[in-house]
């Protein structure tokens, strides 16, 4: 067991390795885009999602960019960088595949469903990580599933605090909505790789 749990810490340190360029470059994005929004007095945060208005539909894509303040920027890009690359371990094609679905599903249920507000942040793609990570660990029967469900476990208070009103101003429908379709996109993964093995 203890060689199971050494190649696994070691696997996650070479997606670490591997990836770097890719998450700093994810990072930057989101940390260059909200210096901007800024310095624009936070008009960006315009384009995110507007439920049931067409002029929200683009926020489903662009809200994952847009964020509030720099705690909010600062904490989903270390979010997104630990879970990211517990994903990566499965291969860039299966994280790719978890990011894009739950954004695009998320969102839109937030669309469909949420509060009429303008949600924006990059939040629901990490509950969409979350999620799937979640569903991984429930669904595989090894040392790295079972260091997800402690991971996940201890951790669950928080996230089940964030799929839940919270706040007021705090998008709890993104998070709940994320996190869901991160779980069926790592459930139905099979079936989703082909269509992002043409696009990545």
């Amino acid at each position: 067991m203890l060689n199971d749990i050494l190649a696994t810490f070691t696997q996650f340190m070479h997606s670490v390795e591997s990836n770097v360029q890719l998450f700093t470059t994810w990072v930057g994005l989101l940390f260059g885009i909200h210096v901007l929004n800024m310095c624009l007095g936070r008009r960006l945060c315009v384009l995110g999602i507007h439920p049931r208005s067409l002029f929200g539909i683009p926020g489903i894509v662009f809200t994952v960019f847009l964020h509030v303040d720099f705690g909010h920027v600062f904490m989903n890009s270390i979010l997104l960088v630990i879970l990211g690359n517990l994903l990566a371990m499965g291969g860039l094609i299966k994280l790719m595949t978890i990011a894009v679905y739950s954004t695009i599903l998320g969102g839109g249920l937030v669309w469909l469903l949420g509060r009429p507000m303008i949600h924006v942040g990059a939040s629901g793609l990490v509950m969409g990580l979350c999620g799937a990570l979640c569903i991984q660990a429930y669904e595989q029967q090894t040392i790295y599933a079972w260091f997800l469900a402690g991971l996940m476990f201890y951790f669950f208070e928080h996230i089940a605090a964030n799929l839940v009103p919270g706040e007021a101003g705090t998008s709890w429908e993104g998070h709940l909505f994320g996190f869901i379709a991160g779980g069926i996109a790592e459930h139905f993964q099979w079936t989703l790789d082909p269509f992002m093995k043409g696009i990545v």
